[in-house]
């Protein structure tokens, strides 16, 4: 292979130079849309160039046909790759798939194949001859027709990158104009520069300049691309990214010195750039060297710090300025404010620890129904809701508020008298004021306020909160508290203290009801004491009496002491019956007051056989009063448990009901049957009946149905009472039926069978006189 000197070949060396410099620097900015191809097509531009170069300093035609086969593989590749790259950059890499790729590859690479097998077609050159006029060789090509069309072919693929980046020159952002534009014209430089050479009317009519204009294009992308892509600190970009934010920069060297701000830092720290530039960065900013020594150890930090008296407070956000892994020539600091931020922290914080202690102290206040108890609760809990020096609880009582609870006064010199004041509402002005608007109130300088009263030894109250406790609508006294502190108090003071108040006034209420209720009870406890001993005494001094006014009566109608007419005798029955009913409720109190269901002695009894017993004294009455009574017993009843003489004592009050309730002639019928595994006896009679508002208190103690003074019967309402305990103590039931008033009642007593377990308590003993017979 044969040299020559050419002087464009040194042109085309350096242009490959430049060509490896942009490879480097598009590789090195790979995540970049496009970096990669970029870096691609430099490499193709140095092989071109090199090639180029070497065609040029051959001397004969075998060695510039050697080095134009290399410069086409370059040749045909920059074309695709230039189209490649703009559709990345662009963002429209999603129309590179493999087939996209394998077609947009398929003329390129058939140009080089036919370029490799010229000499059997011509396709690509049809004659090649030396030119040596200007003192060196050059080749002078006629092209075949397949050069024209990969020629085509190149110019299409550049009109469509030209096309692409003309559409982001139109529709693009300022910044993305700007970029576009200048790959546009990166485009169309070798583009012309080819066109020129192809018609041979260029500078230098046999030189092809395109491989030295594509790598000005490549200049002109690659700056383009980098230059706008990653903002490098130039004016512009200052002045959009710097200048712009809200938050504060700082720029501090390696002496740690302040050499530049943006506008928001200057407002921040209230000062000038002649004033701060050139200052140690602490002097402005409440930062050590050791803070960014930190930050060149970590790649950066955050420091929160309160940032003047005021109580702003800031976020400062150290990063180092370092070039790749060598030490930071300086650190950029961002100043964020973020003092609303603490302050929403600082409130968030303590209304948490406002609401943990309320709730403490609600818990505590209700732990007791004592009033000295929750009073005392009130001073121990107030001092973990409101600090405060000194406090006090008044209840109000008429038209005065009396001291109840104080703490801090004594302590500080006052005498007793002050702790148990009692003032008047309505000459004392922030009780007046309280208790007039129903709201807290908070003094920040009692000096300062109108209708305090100043007296030389409470001058150290120097700031008052006082809240009122309000219940059921009233105001039932006052919160206070007071500081030594002036201007301590404020609103939100206040309204903490209505809160605590306001549950502090439940549990005084609470209190006072409890209070309130055991005195109401202890009053009807002795009451109920006191009329039970009289019902006893009355009773038992009721009796005796009885017994020998029945014993007279029986003796004179058996006409001992002279003949009686029938006048007489019939008068003397009236007497002896009523007298009989007299007696047989006095023994049903009596028996009513003495009775004890826990020394009942029960016993199997048949009640087809002792029913018409105890039945029997009852016939007489019912005859003379002309009540019958028929009874209809179920034969062979298995036996019920019972005390006799008591149960005999309910069948009596019930037989007894029965006729007084009942109408002149009325009938009254006594059954007892068995009803799933209980005996039942019935006493139903036809008289006045019961109204159906009336039966579920038919059984309480000394009611009435009829309980106005002039009611028709007589009685003092305890026979249905003392029926139901007994029953119940035998471990059954008794029930009260009417359809109605002047419809008659009927009254079941239902017993377990002897057979069956009974629910009341097993009796041991008892002694007692037979109670229900109305004979006495």
């Amino acid at each position: 292979m044969q040299w020559q000197f050419n002087p464009y070949a040194l042109p085309l060396f350096v242009s490959a130079s430049l060509a490896v410099v942009l490879a480097v620097l598009a590789w090195r900015r790979r995540p970049t849309p496009g970096a990669n191809t970029m870096a691609v097509l430099m490499v193709a531009m140095v092989l071109w160039c090199v090639t180029y170069a070497l065609e040029l300093l051959s001397a004969n035609i075998a060695g510039k046909q050697f080095w134009i086969k290399g410069e086409y593989i370059a040749f045909v590749s920059i074309p695709v790759l230039w189209v490649a790259f703009v559709l990345q950059y662009s963002g429209r890499e999603h129309l590179l798939t493999r087939r996209n790729c394998l077609l947009l590859c398929t003329i390129p690479a058939l140009t080089v194949l036919l370029l490799w097998t010229n000499s059997y077609h011509g396709l690509i050159h049809q004659s090649v001859s030396l030119d040596t006029s200007r003192g060196y060789a050059q080749l002078i090509i006629s092209y075949g027709p397949f050069f024209w069309l990969h020629g085509f072919y190149t110019y299409m693929l550049i009109l469509v990158a030209a096309l692409v980046l003309l559409r982001n020159i139109l529709t693009g952002s300022g910044l993305q104009r700007s970029q576009s534009t200048l790959l546009l014209v990166a485009v169309l430089i070798p583009l012309v520069g080819n066109i020129l050479y192809v018609l041979r009317v260029g500078p230098v009519p046999l030189i092809d300049l395109s491989p030295i204009l594509f790598t000005i294009a490549g200049i002109l992308a690659v700056w383009s691309l980098f230059r706008f892509r990653f903002l490098d600190i130039t004016p512009i970009a200052r002045d959009m990214l710097i200048e712009g934010m809200t938050d504060g920069v700082v720029v501090v060297d390696g002496q740690y010195r302040a050499i530049d701000f943006n506008a928001a830092a200057k407002a921040m720290l209230g000062v000038t750039a002649s004033e701060a530039i050139g200052q140690p960065v602490q002097t402005i900013l409440p930062l050590e060297p050791q803070s960014f020594n930190n930050a060149a150890a970590d790649s950066s930090s955050h420091i929160e710090a309160s940032f003047d008296e005021s109580g702003r407070f800031v976020d400062l956000q150290i990063s180092p300025l370092k070039p790749g892994s060598r030490p930071p020539r300086g650190w950029l600091v961002v100043i964020r404010d973020i003092s609303d931020r603490k302050q929403a922290e600082e409130a968030e914080r303590n209304q948490r620890n406002f609401v943990d202690a309320l709730r403490h102290a609600s818990a505590a206040l209700t732990t007791t129904l004592s009033l000295e108890e929750v009073l005392d609760h009130i001073m121990d809990e107030i001092k973990l809701v409101i600090p405060h020096d000194a406090c006090r609880v008044l209840l109000v009582e008429g038209d005065q508020a009396r001291v109840a609870r104080s703490r801090g006064y004594v302590e500080r010199g006052l005498g007793i008298w002050y702790a148990n004041l009692r003032l008047i509402i309505s000459e004392t002005e922030n009780l007046r004021l309280m208790i007039e608007t129903r709201k807290p109130l908070a003094i920040p300088d009692t000096l300062a306020f109108p209708g305090w009263v100043r007296m030389p030894e409470v001058d150290w109250l120097r700031s008052y909160a006082g809240a009122p406790m309000i219940a059921n609508g009233q105001v039932i006294g006052f919160l206070n508290l007071d500081s030594t502190v002036p201007g301590f108090y404020s609103e939100e003071h206040a309204q903490r203290l209505q809160a605590f108040a306001d549950q502090a006034s439940i549990a005084l209420e609470n209190a006072r009801l409890y209070s309130s209720l055991q005195e109401t009870n202890a009053q009807l406890e002795f009451a109920l004491q006191s009329r039970e001993e009289m019902i006893q005494n009355v009773s038992h001094e009721l009796r005796t009496p009885l017994t020998l006014v029945m014993g007279y009566i029986e003796f004179l109608m058996d006409q001992q002491m002279g003949e009686l007419n029938s006048d007489q005798v019939s008068a003397l029955g009236v007497m002896l019956q009523q007298s009989r009913r007299l007696h047989f409720m006095v023994n049903s109190l009596l028996a009513l007051q003495t009775f004890n269901p826990n020394k009942l002695a029960l016993q199997p009894v048949a009640l087809d056989r002792w029913l018409p017993q105890v039945i029997a004294p009852w016939q007489r009455v019912a005859v003379e009063t002309d009540h019958p009574i028929h009874t209809s017993l179920e034969p062979d009843l298995e036996p019920v448990n019972i005390a006799g003489d008591f149960l005999e004592l309910v069948v009596g009050n019930l037989l007894d009901n029965a006729i007084k309730f009942s109408p002149q002639g009325g009938a009254i019928e006594v059954t007892a049957s068995r009803l799933d595994g209980s005996a039942v006896i019935a006493i139903t009679d036809h008289g006045i009946g019961i109204a159906p508002d009336k039966l579920d208190r038919i059984f309480d103690r000394f009611f009435q149905v009829d309980g106005t003074p002039t009611r028709r019967f007589g009685g003092i309402g305890i026979g249905l009472a003392l029926c139901q305990a007994i029953v119940q103590a035998h471990g059954g039931q008794i029930q009260a039926e009417s359809a109605g008033v002047g419809l008659g009642a009927t009254f079941s007593v239902i017993l377990p069978l002897a057979s069956q377990p009974s629910s009341g308590s097993t009796p041991r003993s008892l002694e007692h006189e037979s109670l229900a017979n109305p004979a006495g």
